[in-house]
Order: structure tokens, then sequence, then C-alpha cells
């Protein structure tokens, strides 16, 4: 972590156990080190958040291009997020994915490119199962349970599954077929963590 990093999350990581209620279950599953890559769903503002404190590593967060404006987009960036444009990935947003993950860090996706309106899952895209088969990174999953909108003083849920592998997700060759396939499974293993509720 970088001193500004651990310095937020020193900060962050109480209140999100106290506004939200946070209960994390599987951590025992997150690697230690090494590359990752961390997928969730994507449900409301506060996801990174839910998701990022469960770790004891800094997440680099793809995010969309429109935050990083002002003195938010400032905060995001020294947290380590980069942009994305969910119209067209672009080769930096890409590139800036591989640096992170050929760096050996942690790289955080919602694979559904936005939020869920409702909470259900939404079909995602294929860019994150291509970065990690081409970056050759495991996948962690994780889902964020909340009964209706998130919202503070309600009970909210991070479950983490295992990690997984692109080649456990089905991919061979990295065809554009194979990659379609491997992230409606990856959406699968997250809508199973879902349904184990809180």
């Amino acid at each position: 972590m970088t001193p500004f990093y651990r310095f937020a999350f020193s900060v962050v990581k109480p209140l999100a156990f106290l506004f939200f209620r946070l209960r994390l279950i599987g951590r025992e599953n997150i690697p230690e080190s090494g590359a990752l890559m961390l997928c969730a769903n994507h449900r409301s503002y506060c996801d990174p958040v839910f998701v990022g404190v469960g770790l004891k590593r800094q997440v680099h967060f793809m995010a969309y291009d429109k935050l990083f404006h002002g003195w938010f987009g400032k905060l995001i960036t020294a947290l380590g997020a980069f942009p994305v444009n969910r119209e067209s990935t672009g080769t930096k947003s890409v590139r800036s994915a591989f640096d992170v993950l050929e760096n050996g860090e942690v790289m955080g996706i919602f694979p559904e490119g936005t939020r869920s309106k409702d909470g259900t899952l939404l079909k995602a895209k294929a860019g994150a199962v291509m970065i990690a088969y081409r970056a050759n990174c495991p996948i962690l999953p994780a889902a964020i349970v909340a009964k209706g909108k998130v919202r503070p003083f309600k009970k909210h849920t991070v479950r983490y599954g295992k990690p997984v592998t692109p080649q456990e997700l089905g991919i061979t060759t990295g065809s554009g077929t194979e990659i379609r396939a491997a992230s409606r499974e990856l959406m699968r293993l997250i809508g199973e963590l879902m349904e184990e509720g809180f």
C-alpha cells in the first residue's frame, strides 16, 4: 500500500463497519501476494470501499472516466484508480490494467460496467476476463449482498469466493467465443455468492 492508501484505508474501514454494518465472509480465500483481479457485482458508489476493505493489499480500481474530474478525480487517482471509457475500452486503460497486474498487484473491476438499479446481476462485459486471460492472472469473485438499496445503518455483506484461473473458466485459445462464455461463467460464480445471502 502507498502511504496515502494506507491512511485512507485506516480511516474508511472502521466507518464502513460502523455505518454500513459491514460483514466480510471468505477472506481466507484472498491471496496474500501475486497478481490478482478482484471482480464483484456493482450496486452502489460504495462498492469499491466494501470489497476493498477486506484486503490487506491496495486495490487499483478501473473506474468510469467521467469520475476523474475535480477534487474527487484527484482523490481516486491518488488511491490508485485509473479511468476507462464505458463506450470503448481504449488501449491506455488496458495498458494501465496490465501494468497493475504485471507488477503483481491487485486490480479491481466491476464486470457489469455499470451499477445495477435493482441489485440483480447484469450481463458482464468481456473486458475483465480478457485482461485476466492475457495477463495470466487469477480472478477473485466477490459478491456484495444487501436487502434492497444500499443505505447507511443497514446490514451489508461481502462474500469472497475462491480464486479461479481463466483456464478454469474455460479459456484455452482466447477466442471471442471463449471470452464471452467465461464472462458468463464468472457472473454465475458471483451470482452463487449472492445467493448465499447475509
